[in-house]
C-alpha cells in the first residue's frame, strides 16, 4: 500500500511541473502580447517584438516616431509589473538603446521649417556632425543667411542635443549670443520625453550616418510576441 501511495505521489509531482511551467509561459506570453499591442497603439511602429520572463521584459521596436522624428530602432531591457493596467505604470525601470539615422534627421527638417531653417542637411561622422542650411530670423532686423555648423551630439536626460557647436557665415564664426539663439530653435534634435516610462541611456556613440544611444543590455529568453505593421 505504501508503495502504491509513493507511486501516485510521484506521478502527481511529475505531471504538476509541466503544467505549472506551461501556465507561467502562457501568462508571460499574454503580458508580452499586451505590451506589444500597447506599443503599436502608442507609437505605430513598423515592427515590434517583446519577450517576457516573470518581471523582466526585453523589447525591440523598429521604425517608430518620437517627437515627429523617425527612429530606426529602440531596444529596452525592462523591469516590469505584469499586473499593471497601462504602459507607463507597467515599466518600472529600463535600460535602453536607440539608433537614429542621418537620413531620418534630414527627412524631418525637410518637412519642418519651424526652426527657421530651410534646406537644412546634417552629415554624421564618428567625430561629430556637420550641417548647413539657409536660416531666417528676426533680431534687430530680419536676416536670411546661409549657415554652416559643426559640433557633436550630446545625451541629456530628455534627449539628444547639438553641443559644442560653431556656426559660420561665409567662413566667419558667429558670436555666442547668435549661436545660443539658433540652438534654441534646434534643440533637442530628438526628444525622448514621448517615452511614457523611465529609460536609462548611458552614452552616445556616433558613426558614419548614424547616432546611437547605448547601454548594457542583457538578452532575455522566454515567450515572445511579435507584430508587424
Amino acid at each position: 500500500m505504501r508503495s502504491l501511495a509513493l507511486l501516485l505521489l510521484g506521478a502527481l509531482v511529475l505531471f504538476a511541473r509541466p503544467h505549472s511551467a506551461m501556465g507561467g509561459d502562457a501568462d508571460n506570453l499574454k503580458t508580452a502580447q499586451w505590451i506589444c499591442d500597447a506599443l503599436f497603439s502608442r507609437f505605430s511602429p513598423e515592427e515590434a517584438s517583446v519577450t517576457v520572463n516573470g518581471q523582466r521584459a526585453f523589447v525591440t521596436v523598429k521604425g517608430l516616431s518620437l517627437d515627429g522624428v523617425r527612429v530606426e530602432r529602440i531596444r529596452l531591457d525592462a523591469k516590469i509589473d505584469p499586473s499593471a493596467k497601462d504602459l507607463s505604470s507597467m515599466v518600472l525601470f529600463s535600460r535602453g538603446e536607440l539608433l537614429l539615422l542621418e537620413k531620418d534627421i534630414n527627412s524631418y527638417f525637410a518637412k519642418n521649417e519651424e526652426s527657421g531653417f530651410r534646406d537644412l542637411r546634417f552629415r554624421l561622422t564618428p567625430s561629430g556632425f556637420e550641417a548647413q542650411g539657409i536660416y531666417s530670423a528676426k533680431f534687430i532686423f530680419n536676416i536670411t543667411v546661409r549657415l554652416k555648423a559643426n559640433g557633436v551630439l550630446a545625451l541629456k536626460p530628455d534627449g539628444i542635443y547639438l553641443d559644442q557647436v560653431g556656426f559660420f557665415v561665409e567662413g566667419r564664426r558667429q558670436p555666442e549670443f547668435f549661436t545660443n539663439e539658433v540652438l534654441r530653435s534646434l534643440n533637442p534634435i530628438l526628444s525622448t520625453s514621448d517615452l511614457p516610462f523611465p529609460v536609462l541611456f548611458k552614452q552616445v556613440q556616433m558613426g558614419d550616418g548614424y547616432v546611437a544611444l547605448i547601454s548594457d543590455l542583457i538578452p532575455l529568453g522566454g515567450p515572445t510576441a511579435r507584430r508587424v505593421r
